[in-house]
């Protein structure tokens, strides 16, 4: 995990990314920057303020521990 917090992160890039969960649901975004959007999912989460219903009701259900963040591609800004 700490290679999310570095700025040198190969994660300071593009791309397609799913936070799971073990039931199976499952969210899947993209990004500019998916250090920082993940960054930005988990603030909201842990303040009870996504704009995702269903992601935040399995993240309140299963907790913080039990959510699998996995970056399915890398890509381009276009």
């Amino acid at each position: 995990m700490a290679r999310l917090l570095t700025m040198k992160s190969p994660l300071n890039r593009p791309g397609i990314y799913t936070i799971t969960f073990p039931t199976g649901a499952r969210y899947v975004g993209s990004a500019i920057n998916i250090r920082l959007r993940w960054h930005g999912h988990k603030a909201e989460l842990r303040h009870g303020t996504h704009g995702n219903s269903r992601l935040q009701r399995s993240w309140n259900c299963h907790g913080e521990g039990n959510a699998l963040f996995s970056v399915l591609i890398f890509c381009s800004k276009d």
